[in-house]
């Protein structure tokens, strides 16, 4: 039997200040807990006897950004930093030492111009560093066996994902070519890991080394009368790279999204939706 309890508390505050010639100073604080109270018991039928666990976590997050944004004659641009400061602990009741102690700060730079070439076209560029952290889900340990060999854990050992991620636009009235490239250290994919002297297969997530790609997007929309449509097709290439893993080699592959809306007689629409992935 397992007992899980979660309690996050955040408050944020912002304040800006415009100035002359469209320019604006953005500055903010955020201030995040989170608290995660595991309670296992595990009851053995064979030999009688019970096993209890009482696991303990917490973390703490203290952010804070500037932001400048304006115009230069015809471009605008936007200049911001945000910076957090983490701090993890995790513990068992009964433990003499901390499972889990991190203390780290990040800095997450961002840089976006849009550069209007005339009335119908624009060029943008963008650039971006970004943090995307383990579901908490993740801060309590929890174990499913799903049949006698195969076993579902939580790991609560995950790191945050950092990507840097550039980006360029061209705009045309109301379709668009992107090209995105991006690079992230530990992101979190699923495992599996076989354990023979118990005969047990393990199945968790855990932080590969590094993942790269890129992604040509085309959005096509259409309008004629009472047809409309929205067409999305995007080219993908990513790569994921670990010592420990063994993988077959990266091939490109496309995803297609289209929606079509017919506008009847009476207020009715009639719409007609698909997607799908070439092979990947």
């Amino acid at each position: 039997m397992s007992l899980n309890c979660f309690n996050v508390y955040s408050g944020r505050i912002d304040l800006e200040k415009a100035f002359k010639n469209e320019m604006k100073w953005e500055i903010g604080a955020l201030f995040l807990s989170a608290e995660a109270n595991t309670n296992f018991e595990l009851l053995d039928f064979i030999s009688n006897n019970n096993e209890n666990s009482n696991y303990n976590f917490k973390e703490k997050n203290i952010a804070g950004y500037t932001q400048f944004s304006g115009k230069i004659k015809k471009i605008h641009y936007a200049f911001g930093l945000r910076t957090e400061n983490t701090n993890i602990k995790g513990k068992h009741t009964n433990a003499p030492s901390l499972l889990i102690d991190k203390n780290y700060i990040n800095f997450f730079p961002k840089i976006q111009l849009d550069i209007p070439v005339d009335s119908t076209k624009t060029i943008s560029f963008n650039y971006a560093k970004s943090i995307l952290r383990p579901n908490y889900s993740s801060t309590s340990k929890i174990s499913i066996y799903t049949n006698p060999y195969l076993v579902y854990s939580r790991n609560i050992n995950l790191n945050p994902t950092i990507t840097d991620e550039i980006s360029g636009t061209f705009q045309y009235k109301n379709k668009s070519i992107k090209l995105n490239f991006y690079q992230s250290k530990d992101p979190v994919n699923f495992s599996f890991s076989y354990n023979s002297s118990v005969n047990l297969i393990t199945f968790n997530s855990i932080n590969y080394a590094k993942e790269s790609g890129m992604n040509l997007e085309f959005t096509l929309p259409f309008k004629k009368r009472f047809w409309s449509s929205e067409n999305s097709f995007n080219l993908i290439y990513n790569k994921i790279e670990d010592k420990s893993a063994f993988f077959n080699e990266s091939k490109p592959y496309l995803y297609y999204y289209l929606n079509h809306i017919f506008e009847l007689p009476k207020e009715f629409d009639f719409s007609i939706t698909g997607w799908g992935f070439t092979e990947r």
